[in-house]
């Protein structure tokens, strides 16, 4: 083993329960144990890691393990891993709410995943032990995954302060999942007011997703120049990890987590880092991430935060003359080389010579990237926040997001649903 290889070894514990429940009762409650250590190669010309679910690891003998590949390596024993899932004993606050929610659901699944886990960071060759930041986070959700708009759902974080809140969200929108829908009209342009949390899931797929460097680096569209004018409106966006209310922290590759700002009027100044990608010129930023021991870091926002420069529009509504409404965006996703974005959102209203009017249909928007940033006209002085489930390759992760109402001029509409 040549001494220029160094290693980390990263530690995590913790658990994930993941339940499901209809019509009043609980189906299928598992808890997943994240207890475990994984060693892996910094800095290596191939990434190479080795996971274990075992309390105690030999990380002499598992870094020998590891010289021997000049691959990816990704080794569970399959007992083990079998093993550190069980049965859940959910407790009688959650059941209670979880058979609640279900019954308003019904006949649809009402789905529960809670995460709670506690993670650290040992550098093998430098003997240095850093502590990241204890991670609790739950995501409730009701899904319908064979209906003609694929994966049509809603959902939400999960807190006992807001079940009133969830009751009314299931008993307005769930004819949106029960009742079959059938295609309408002509694919085309049309300009789209992004209101609420429907922003929120705009922003976090067209620069939080964009402006990570796992991506970027892939994507021909951005590859190569990553200081550039994005957008002509005046944005200034952040991942503002402080605004979490943990103390500063360490990411899951052991660097500290710091307040990165990724765009300043419009002009990109960065991106998100992590040591497997991070561009010549650039710092890390503290934002390799993974769910579990068993996946590798990769580059992920933590909270995303959108401003708007002076231009600001207050009454955004009475200011438009032609737009639909989206509320909710239950699906995204942005594709790697081709730039191209896809939105699977609810349209609640339409807007006609500033005036309001209940339209209620399923959207799916798909256009390039690049069409979004242009398409920014108008932006309100109202924030919301919304926390996101974001399901990538490292397992599920749990961002944030704080952005305002956005108008965007001529998005393309692929396709149109109604009931």
């Amino acid at each position: 083993m040549e001494k220029k290889n160094n290693y980390e070894v990263f530690f995590q514990e913790g658990k994930c329960i993941c339940c499901c429940a209809k019509d009043g009762r609980v189906m299928s409650a598992t808890e997943t144990t994240l207890c475990g250590n994984a060693v892996r190669e910094i800095s290596p010309i191939y990434k190479k890691m080795l996971s274990t679910t075992q309390t105690n690891i030999n990380i002499e003998s598992a870094i020998k393990k590891l010289g021997q590949y000049d691959r990816d390596i990704h080794l569970i024993n399959k007992d083990e891993k079998k093993s550190c899932t069980k049965e859940a004993k959910l407790n009688s606050d959650v059941l209670a709410a979880l058979c609640e929610m279900s019954t308003i659901a019904s006949t649809l699944e009402c789905s529960l995943l809670i995460v709670e886990s506690q993670k650290g960071i040992y550098n093998y060759e430098q003997r240095e032990f850093v502590q990241c930041n204890k991670e609790s986070y739950a995501f409730w959700s009701i899904q319908n995954r064979e209906d003609i708009v694929w994966k049509r759902n809603i959902s939400g974080m999960f807190s006992f302060e807001y079940v009133v809140k969830y009751r009314e969200k299931i008993t307005q929108e769930k004819e949106w999942l029960t009742e079959s829908l059938h295609e309408i009209g002509e694919a085309g342009y049309r300009n789209i007011l992004f209101m609420g949390g429907a922003s929120c899931g705009l922003y976090h797929e067209i620069i939080g997703h964009a402006l990570e460097a796992v991506r970027a680096v892939k994507r021909e569209c951005i590859k190569g120049d990553y200081r550039k004018k994005l957008v002509n409106y005046p944005l200034n966006v952040y991942d503002d990890v402080l605004r979490l209310g943990y103390e500063i922290g360490f990411d899951d590759e052991g660097t500290r987590k710091k307040s990165t700002q990724l765009m300043s009027d419009g002009n990109t100044k960065t991106l998100l880092t992590d040591k497997s990608h991070c561009p010549d010129g650039m710092e890390l930023t503290g934002n390799g991430r993974r769910n579990s021991v068993f996946f590798f870091p990769e580059t992920r926002m933590y909270r995303l935060r959108v401003q708007a420069g002076e231009q600001i529009v207050d009454e955004l509504v009475h200011n438009i003359d032609n737009a639909l409404v989206v509320t909710d965006i239950y699906m995204g996703n942005v594709e790697h080389e081709t730039g191209i974005v896809q939105l699977y959102a609810n349209v609640e209203g339409e807007i006609i010579d500033g005036k309001l009017y209940t339209k209620k249909m399923n959207i799916l928007i798909r256009d390039n990237i690049f069409h979004f940033y242009e398409g920014v006209y108008a932006i309100s002085n109202t924030l919301h926040f919304k926390g996101i489930h974001c399901v990538s390759g490292s397992g599920p992760l749990y961002t944030e997001a704080e952005t305002p109402d956005t108008l965007i001029n001529h998005i393309y509409i692929e396709r149109t649903w109604i009931s």
